[in-house]
């Protein structure tokens, strides 16, 4: 499976153009454990306002992928509109800095490369035996 490994760098220009588009916008931000929080504590800090355990109506909810949807119909009707970090396989329209469904495998700078590269693994042979 094709690894990509992203940066600090990438990650912090994500929450930079997020939060560039959405200031003043909101009064919090919400990440989906595990994935979404890394994103969500830097928007809270970046955009000085609360990161909430659950969404709220004027919350911001971010994730880091969209592989199969199910984390994304969840949220599917809360306004303001979801704003995802990174898009991967899911033929849906969301709000992305990335938007690339051959993307392969994310690797985020706060993952172990070994981890994730096991992950990678596990995930393909999981779908490929239709799990």
């Amino acid at each position: 499976m094709k690894m990509r490994h992203l940066t600090w760098g990438e990650f912090d220009t994500a929450v930079e153009t997020i939060a560039c588009e959405l200031k003043g916008r909101i009064g919090s931000v919400y990440g989906p454990p595990r994935g979404g929080l890394p994103l969500a504590v830097a928007l809270s800090h970046r955009l000085n306002v609360p990161l909430v355990d659950s969404p709220h109506p004027d919350s911001l909810i971010v994730d880091d992928v969209v592989e199969t949807g199910l984390t994304f119909d969840r949220f599917a009707g809360h306004d303001p509109a979801l704003m995802w970090a990174w898009v991967n396989k899911s033929g849906r329209a969301v709000n992305a800095v990335i938007h690339d469904r051959d993307i392969g495998w994310l690797v985020f700078p706060w993952e172990d490369r070994g981890a994730a590269e096991r992950d990678a693994h596990d995930y393909q042979d999981r779908r490929q035996r239709g799990l």
